[in-house]
């Protein structure tokens, strides 16, 4: 039976590209690669044929005559790429992968000058029982539990330059093997057999040859009740993309030191908005670096915990807590200090309270009073942050002050029994040693109340027996706590 009108339906039920689309068509040789030919030839498509010599095999040349002979016979125009050194590296690491990789990136290259929008490869429903599989086996989540997509952009399985805006469309998804030779005996098209499909080096071959055949034993329905559950993942996972999407754009920035996460937002989230997101920054950070379990673990818990150590992440990739943010950047970008408080005054400047006080361009102390009988003291105390604390403002009888450090400062730290260096709590605290000589110090006559964005200090703390408290923020220019 001819698939004509399947693969058209499919096109137009899943958005893949419009009729108009320029597309470059990945042949193989194989059933699935010819019958897709033929079908976008057939209906109207404008296509253009591409080829790549991987050079692994003996026969691959005559592979590639064929598949030019096909592009001649369907009068489409022929791009043809060879294989070389396959380079292993921490994005590729072993030979299928670097070929894989390889493959794509002239697949890339031939559209991007050909000046074709969409990428279309002849994936079909047996392929995707089998890569639903493979994840299994190796362990995923509800992405690779879904298998692959219709269409995705190719940045997002290789994101590297040479990807572009690329579109990757798979129109033969809903089809079977068996579907697809059929398809090309009727219409008399030839395929071609990769000797390397029954290699069994290869895990996905011995997952088609031997694990499926003894899964359908057990259950003869298996590949449609796969198909079927890496639909439902999909769906899912479309749903929690969007959520995600949605989290990135409120609490995620980009800037010119790395991205920046704002953490309190990112702690309320539910936790696996808070997986998907880590996952999300991880892979968009790392440039292609593989990203494993529990390298998105270490980044949830250094996002949701107090520890101010960087943690180390793949890639090179390091993960900073300074205040109410936390910056993932290579471990060799150095931190843009301006992305920190300061204060750029030479002398000692007063706190209004209540009221504003500016400390430098972008950042400045708001300071209220409030009656506690007025507000709870636990809701007072749970209001505190790195950039929100709470003291007692009857103990507080001397003129607030903001200022820099000086030589010889102490500061006892809040809860702390005795005082430390100043310069030892920058030390302890991570704080980058190029920010320390304009970090802002809130002063009570001699004693350190707070070192803005960082701890609060012992002296002035909240009792029982307070009466009225002070609420001090550190805000960034326009009012928002950064």
């Amino acid at each position: 039976m001819l698939v004509y009108h399947q693969v058209e339906k499919f096109i137009t039920a899943n958005r893949l590209f419009l009729p108009t689309a320029r597309l470059l068509v990945a042949v193989s040789g194989g059933a699935d690669s010819l019958c897709l030919v033929d079908c976008l030839v057939h209906t109207g498509y404008e296509i253009e044929i591409a080829h790549f010599d991987h050079q692994l095999r003996p026969e691959s040349g005559r592979e590639a005559d064929y598949v030019r002979d096909v592009a001649v016979s369907f009068r489409c125009e022929f791009h043809l790429g060879y294989g070389g050194d396959y380079g292993l590296s921490p994005t590729c690491a072993s030979l299928e992968a670097a070929a894989r990789a390889a493959r794509y990136r002239f697949l890339a290259d031939a559209a991007h000058t050909s000046a074709c929008a969409v990428l279309v490869t002849g994936h079909h429903a047996d392929d995707q029982v089998e890569t639903i599989l493979l994840h299994l086996i190796r362990g995923a989540g509800l992405e690779g539990l879904g298998g692959m997509r219709p269409v995705k952009p190719l940045r997002e399985i290789f994101p590297f330059p040479w990807s572009g805006e690329l579109q990757l469309a798979r129109p033969l998804l809903n089809l079977s093997r068996h579907q697809l030779v059929s398809h090309c005996k009727l219409r008399g098209l030839i395929p071609q057999e990769d000797a390397s499909n029954f290699d069994q080096r290869f895990l996905r071959n011995r997952v088609r040859h031997e694990l499926l055949p003894k899964l359908e034993e057990i259950n003869p329905g298996f590949r449609a009740a796969l198909l079927r559950t890496g639909e439902i993942m999909r769906s899912v996972d479309s749903y929690l993309d969007s959520e995600v999407d949605q989290q990135w754009h409120e609490i995620v920035s980009e800037e010119a030191d790395g991205y920046w996460i704002a953490r309190e937002p990112f702690k309320v989230l539910p936790e696996p908005i808070q997986n998907l997101l880590a996952k999300k920054l991880l892979e968009d950070v790392s440039g292609g670096v593989e990203i494993g379990y529990s390298a998105i673990q270490r980044l949830q818990a250094a996002l949701l915990g107090d520890e101010r150590t960087p943690v180390s992440l793949p890639g090179d990739l390091v993960c900073r807590c300074l205040g109410q943010r936390c910056r993932i950047a290579p471990a060799s970008q150095p931190l843009q200090v301006e992305a920190l408080p300061a204060f750029d005054g030479n002398q000692p400047r007063a706190i209004a309270v209540p009221g504003l006080t500016a400390l430098s361009r972008d950042w400045e102390i708001e300071a209220q009073t409030i009656e506690i009988g007025e507000t709870s003291l636990e809701d007072l105390i749970d209001g505190c942050g790195d950039h929100t604390i709470v003291l007692d403002a009857d103990l507080i009888d001397r003129d607030l002050m903001v200022r820099v450090r000086r030589s010889g400062d102490r500061f006892q730290p809040f809860g702390m029994q005795g005082s430390m260096r100043l310069s030892d709590f920058f030390i302890n605290e991570h704080v980058p040693e190029q920010a320390r000589s304009t970090w802002p110090l809130l002063t009570c006559g001699e004693n350190i109340v707070w070192v803005a964005g960082e701890r609060a200090g012992e002296f002035g703390r909240l009792s029982e027996k307070s009466r009225k408290a002070l609420v001090l923020r550190l805000l960034h220019s326009g009012g928002a706590s950064r």
